[in-house]
């Protein structure tokens, strides 16, 4: 299955009702800054889900302006 068009407003709400969307999720590497990784586990920041909402964002972006690589 693949993932749900979603719109991203800035703000993560959940849905009142239970959804019955599966999202799979692929297990991905990625190197980052090993400070900015320490202040934001220090923080408590969940690193995974905001690279996600990140790369979401820009992919509309991208797709918006009609540019098809940066």
């Amino acid at each position: 299955m693949g993932r749900a068009d979603y719109t991203y407003t800035g703000v993560q709400t959940m849905p009142k009702q239970p959804s019955k969307i599966t999202i799979t999720k692929k297990k991905f590497n990625v190197y980052l800054d090993e400070a900015l990784v320490k202040e934001a586990h220090d923080l408590g920041l969940n690193i995974s889900k905001i690279c996600e909402n990140a790369l979401i964002l820009y992919i509309e972006a991208l797709k918006k302006s009609g540019v098809t690589s940066p």
